[in-house]
């Protein structure tokens, strides 16, 4: 696997949004691993070590069980999730998650890339501890709500 590429988790219940999500990280030049369920996911994090988690729209409580999960495994992945749900968007940003980022579910594919190219090669950098962020963060996005670049939260620097 070259330096560029990276393993993703794809985790969508949604065939045609999975296919789509899966079309796009080929297209990036990584690698995608597809999941519909969480415990599934869940289950092949350890042995899979991604670099990144990319969800589909989940009720805020999956969500929450989802990250607190992500955060407990040794692989300490950052996560990407996309969705329209503002519980979702209040949850990732009251709890100051430093590795998750939430989109619209209408971002633009080149927003997408450049959220997922960011957020994988971030977990080869040093990680920030869970609720800490970095004073660039602070400065450049204020609590979180960037609407003019389509996006919702974007809170992975």
């Amino acid at each position: 696997m070259s330096t560029n590429q990276h393993k993703i988790i794809i985790l969508e219940n949604n065939q045609q949004r999975r296919d789509a999500l899966k079309s796009m990280v080929t297209e990036w030049g990584h690698t995608p691993f597809i999941f519909e369920k969480e415990s599934r996911c869940l289950d092949n994090l350890v042995p899979l070590n991604p670099d990144l988690v990319i969800s589909g729209s989940l009720t805020v409580e999956r969500a929450a069980r989802f990250i607190h999960t992500l955060q407990l495994t040794s692989c300490s992945v950052p996560m990407v999730i996309i969705s329209d749900d503002q519980d979702i968007l209040e949850f990732v940003d009251t709890n100051g998650f430093g590795d998750v980022s939430v989109l619209n579910v209408n971002s633009n594919p080149d927003q997408i890339e450049s959220v997922v190219n960011r957020g994988a090669k971030g977990k080869h950098r040093e990680r920030r501890k869970p609720g800490l962020l970095s004073a660039d963060h602070r400065q450049q996005h204020g609590n979180g709500q960037n609407k003019e670049k389509g996006f919702r939260s974007e809170l992975r620097q």
